[in-house]
């Protein structure tokens, strides 16, 4: 029969006690999964039908046994009902038993005893799915040792239509001539399957049965183990392979196979024989794999780095050198950075690294946790953290410092010559207008203004962000005006030389205007999420390179409290018609201890020349600094 788009065929074998295998259920695509659950035992399907209703699932139920030719066949129920079987049990060793939660010591002797022995009606899949018209895009069998007779009865829909097979597999006997995980794994690889993984189970086996205090470990006894379709089998031999492969993205997906996804994707959207996709009907996981794959193509390629890229064969061999402990890293480095960019794109690598290292939702994060994959968005996540921070590591661009990376990939391209540091990030005036407004809804507050911004930040294009009132718009610039006319005084000439440390930093106007004077790097530190996600959009906006700007999230008052015990003493200085004289920042004190501290080495400690007074500003509490000492050293 022809395969096709609108329905996924889930089908499992051995449904008794609504078992349904270790496929994954999501409600986002329920109208989309059709399961079709079998069962020998007649008895045994309102039980199956009660639980399938309450799990909310589209389901059809099949009362027959499933065997590898159609008429009657002969099944043996047995003490245990779970374990019944077409096949007789095997001689079992001893007393092997398994001790489970709650059946206490399972003896295979006690629970695999026949008694009763039925002739019931038998069918194939393959004749079912044609008389029916339906496919089998995933096939789950769990029919105690008969599952190489399943799949002989299903052949012709493992070759033409199936993408996905869950089969639980013995690793020692249970029943006569049964085949165990080796026998399945060879039909299904001459089918065009690979091997994925197992799901392990808690039952374990011991062929000596001794008293509870002797016990220690037991053998793996079964497990479920999961096959998919091989992509280059699945086009050579399918009759229809383009909804084959988009079946297979979407399912090797919902298992967490990102990669496999991406394969069957790109076979799809990059071959001009198939069909078109925008003219198929819209069914939720088409959707879904669509905006998949429209993230996937927007996003440059940027991989670790390879073997062959790290190592020559000199320096490969040279890692078991007993004289060289260090061989693992004492590769040629400008080699190794001059090969990665010539396949990688140096501006994309600086612009998507501080993302990919950042443990912020990426858009394709946010998207599998909007279709409830969550299991999927978190092994996404922590990848993406862990390979791009070993890419760091291994390139030796950058530094972790309190789990941070301090990246210095410009100076590294600058310095070899392979790429000018991009400064500029492309980003429309409409964007710009929405993102701002975005951001400005998101600042209200319960009893205060209900959206807004500190500071007038001019963005270009006629954009300028909107205050929270009309005195921060004329306040706060004037503030800053009068700070840095005072650090101009001390510092001008010289900023290229300071690292500043920036406590309280708001959306980071301040910060803004420093680095626009060339400070080497500013640390920001910002207690507010929403502060630091404006203070990252205005300096994307502001075409600043801005990885090297760090906005860390800390709670103020374990700031305040560090700063305390630490000593340090951060000073402002307002100037305010009839409040204060004179104002130097947080930010500006630090600064200007910094140039005394270095023009004057013979000067006293720190605590000598620092008066601390605890004053209320804007932002919460500073330590304030008398006037005297704002002024340029000696």
């Amino acid at each position: 029969m022809k395969n096709n788009l609108t329905k996924i065929n889930v089908h499992h074998v051995g449904g008794r006690d609504g078992e349904m295998g270790e496929f994954p259920l999501n409600r986002v695509f329920g109208k989309d999964i059709l399961f079709h659950i079998y069962d020998s035992d007649e008895s045994c399907m309102p039980q199956i039908d009660a639980i399938g209703r309450a799990r909310g699932i589209n389901f059809k139920l099949h009362p027959f046994v499933v065997d590898e030719i159609e008429g009657k066949s002969e099944f043996r129920l047995n003490h245990c009902p779970c374990t019944s079987s077409l096949l007789p049990p095997a001689q079992f060793k001893r007393e092997q038993y398994s001790p489970l939660s709650l059946m206490g010591d399972y003896r295979y002797a006690d629970a695999f005893r026949p008694v009763r022995t039925l002739n019931v009606p038998a069918i194939t899949l393959d004749s079912l799915a044609s008389r029916e018209g339906f496919s089998i895009d995933f096939l789950s069998v769990d029919t105690q040792g008969s599952e190489g007779r399943v799949f002989q009865g299903a052949r012709e829909q493992l070759v033409n239509n199936t993408v996905g097979v869950l089969c639980e597999v013995e690793m020692h006997e249970l029943y006569k001539d049964q085949p165990l995980f080796g026998d399945i794994h060879v039909t299904m690889r001459k089918l065009g399957f690979n091997f994925m993984r197992l799901y392990t189970r808690e039952a374990r086996v011991n062929f000596f049965r001794a008293g509870i205090g002797f016990r220690g470990d037991g053998m793996l006894m079964s497990a479920d183990a999961l096959f998919l379709r091989d992509p280059d089998r699945l086009e050579t031999d399918s009759p229809n392979p383009y909804p084959a492969l988009l079946k297979l993205a979407f399912i090797s997906l919902s298992f967490g196979y990102v990669e496999y996804c991406l394969d069957c994707l790109t076979r799809v959207f990059n071959n001009e024989s198939f069909l078109n996709v925008g003219n198929e009907p819209e069914v939720e996981y088409l959707e879904f794999l669509k905006k998949v794959w429209s993230l996937y193509k927007a996003t440059p390629f940027i991989p670790q780095p390879s073997f062959a890229d790290l190592y020559t064969v000199d320096e490969a061999l040279r890692r078991f050198d007993p004289d060289n402990p260090h061989a693992w890293t004492t590769f040629d480095r400008d080699r190794v950075l001059r090969i990665y960019f010539s396949k990688v794109d140096p501006e994309a690598f600086q612009r998507l690294m501080p993302e990919l290292l950042d443990p912020a939702d990426t858009k394709l994060e946010v998207l599998f946790r909007r279709y409830e994959m969550e299991t999927v968005a978190d092994t996404v996540k922590s990848k993406r953290i862990k390979h791009a921070s070993m890419t760091v590591e291994s390139l030796q661009l950058g530094n972790n410092i309190g789990g941070r990376y301090r990246l210095r990939v410009a100076e590294e391209l600058q310095r070899l010559g392979i790429a000018e540091p991009q400064a500029v990030v492309a980003i429309s005036p409409e964007q710009i207008r929405i993102e701002a407004n975005r951001l400005s809804r998101l600042s209200g507050w319960e009893g205060g203004p209900q959206e807004g911004w500190q500071y007038p930040f001019d963005l270009g294009h006629g954009i300028v962000t909107r205050t929270y009132t009309d005195v921060q718009a004329e306040l706060h610039p004037w503030r800053r005006d009068v700070l840095l006319n005072n650090l101009d005084s001390i510092f001008a000439g010289h900023y290229d030389q300071l690292s500043v440390l920036d406590l309280g930093a708001c959306e980071g106007s301040m910060a803004l205007a420093l680095w626009e004077r060339g400070v080497r790097d500013i640390t920001c530190v910002e207690s507010r999420a929403i502060n630091v996600e404006k203070a990252r959009f205005v300096f994307k906006v502001k075409m600043l390179i801005f990885w090297l700007f760090r906005m860390t999230l800390l709670v103020s008052s374990i700031v305040i409290l560090v700063i305390m015990i630490l000593s340090f003493s951060w000073v402002c200085f307002t100037t305010c018609s009839t409040h204060f004289k004179r104002c130097v920042s947080l930010r500006s004190a630090f600064l200007a201890f910094s140039r005394w501290k270095r023009s004057s080495p013979s000067h006293t400690n720190f605590d000598s020349i620092m008066s601390l007074t605890t004053v209320h500003h804007w932002g919460g509490f500073l330590f304030a600094m008398t006037p005297r000492y704002a002024t340029q050293p000696d």
